[in-house]
């Protein structure tokens, strides 16, 4: 009996040697010539799970009699050469289709940047073939920083690797890792992440799916929560002529912005509202652009505090016959400030006798 089959049942009286793998029937007392005259005797068996697709199963009995020479041996049918033994062909397949990818914030509540993430891969192996020699594989999306692979994960630049070897027809593997958004990230943006399974014979690999209820394998996706905070920034100054602000001297006005969230500050759009009535001969730095009362930026690109404070200043002139007094207020509009940064000075105009 082949290797490959197991849970021998012999039939017609049939004894199943275990030891030496061979069924042996009982002796037919008498067996004719004539048409028809025949002796059938069987037995059952199950082809044994997790074997190679094209695997044979190949099978052969022995008849003996008194006076033979030697044996006689089975011939199957239906093959053309005679006394050859009877061959099954073996179709298996490695189904790895419900490999599943998901993850966890560990810090609870929306994936902020700075939070923890713990991914979970499961590969479980609803075939009838082992998948010999599997190997996973993770590259990772460039959101996500210090990571620490679990269950003998190798991390290699960006990619990460599992190599479990055999997972026989039934059995799951199951890999983790853990990972942090990194802060700061602009808010909204998507961390998609997808891991390869490969086995031997494999033309392609299989895909992670973060949803098996859906017809695509989908990545495991993190939407980001993040926002900016620009609540803390504030004016100075400095007179150009030194002591108190007298009419005619030259001011320096600067907006120091301070990105305090865990968002990423982009195309800023930011104004210095002043009145024309106090100040004149306005000019702008930093890329800023005077329109009417105003002194308009568009700041590209604002990272995080302290390391991405942004400082935008412009140039006034005092207006000439200001009363002794005069409040000089300066305004910042940014989207989402309240109450906005402002700044005052006041006018020393008293007569110099």
């Amino acid at each position: 009996i082949d290797a490959n089959l197991d849970n021998i049942k012999p039939l017609d009286g049939g004894t199943w040697d275990a030891g030496a793998g061979v069924i042996t029937w009982p002796e037919v007392a008498s067996l004719g010539v004539a048409a028809g005259d025949q002796v059938v005797v069987r037995f059952e068996a199950r082809v044994k799970p997790g074997l190679d697709n094209g695997s044979a199963l190949v099978n052969q009995a022995s008849v003996t009699w008194q006076g033979a020479a030697a044996p006689v041996k089975s011939d199957d049918p239906v093959t053309p050469v005679v006394g050859d033994p009877t061959s099954l062909v073996v179709l298996s397949n490695i189904d790895f289709g419900k490999a599943t990818k998901t993850v966890v914030d560990l810090n609870g509540g929306d994936a902020r940047p700075g939070d923890e993430l713990e991914y979970t891969i499961v590969v479980p192996n609803d075939g009838d073939a082992i998948g010999k020699n599997t190997i996973i594989t993770d590259p990772l999306p460039p959101q996500l920083e210090a990571i620490v692979p679990a269950d003998n994960g190798v991390l290699q630049g960006n990619t990460l690797t599992w190599q479990p070897g055999n997972i026989g027809p039934g059995e799951s593997v199951t890999v983790k890792f853990k990972a942090r958004l990194k802060k700061p990230l602009p808010a909204g943006v998507a961390v998609a992440n997808q891991a390869q399974i490969t086995a031997q014979g494999f033309a392609a690999p299989v895909l992670t799916d973060a949803n098996l209820a859906t017809p695509v394998r989908e990545a495991t996706v993190v939407s980001v929560v993040a926002k900016v905070d620009l609540s803390t920034s504030d004016w100075s100054w400095d007179d150009l002529n030194g002591g108190t602000v007298e009419p005619g001297d030259g001011l320096i006005f600067r907006l120091h912005l301070r990105n305090t969230g865990d968002a990423l500050a982009v195309a800023t759009q930011v104004k210095a509202l002043f009145s024309a009535t106090t100040l004149s001969d306005i000019q702008p730095f930093d890329g800023g652009l005077q329109v009417g009362e105003q002194v308009q930026w568009t700041v590209p690109l604002l990272d995080l505090s302290p390391n991405g404070d942004v400082e935008l200043r412009f140039k006034a002139t005092v207006k000439e016959g200001l009363a002794n007094g005069t409040k000089i207020t300066v305004v910042a509009d940014i989207a989402g400030v309240l109450p906005p940064p402002q700044v005052t000075v006041q006018v020393d105009a008293k007569p110099k006798l």
